[in-house]
């Protein structure tokens, strides 16, 4: 008899237009565009389409409804952090997990011992790391403490 096969968990970060409008004419006779952006997470589709149909997601279902932001309703809401996993593999031997909360990202390269914070706002191509900057210390161990309670669950 065969052992199951072992659970697999995929956690991928997106980026959904909640709304696109336009805006006044402006005086050159184009108009604005108006769009919000929200960072969400695929563990929250689930929770989205049972409220779509009504239904009540279980207590143990990770993530929350985009419904609201969909409707228009929750633009203003606070954005949770965003969480992935990069699960070491034959031809990639490598394990990291990130979160990217606001406009700043922390990788932990677990294999490494390794903690990398980045100002996506300021370096949005990750060139500098800020998670032994002097500046970033209370900023680093908040994110710190979000990430490490991710990874443990």
């Amino acid at each position: 008899m065969s052992a199951s096969p072992p659970a697999v968990t995929v956690r991928v970060p997106a980026k959904v237009n909640l709304h696109l409008g336009v805006g006044p004419t402006r005086p050159d006779g184009f108009h604005e565009l108006v769009t919000v952006f929200h960072a969400v997470a695929l563990y929250d589709v689930g929770p989205t389409l049972l409220e779509l149909v009504g239904a009540t997601p279980p207590a143990t279902m990770r993530g929350r409804s985009l419904w609201p932001l969909i409707d228009g309703e929750g633009a203003e809401r606070e954005a949770a952090p965003i969480f992935s996993e990069l699960l070491p593999a034959t031809a990639w031997p490598h394990h990291a997990v990130m979160m990217v909360d606001g406009h700043h990202k922390l990788i932990h390269r677990v294999g490494e011992r390794r903690w990398e914070l980045y100002d996506l706002a300021a370096d949005p191509k990750e060139q500098h790391n800020l998670a032994d900057a002097p500046g970033s210390h209370a900023l680093f161990e908040a994110m710190r403490a979000k990430l490490v309670a991710f990874e443990e669950q």
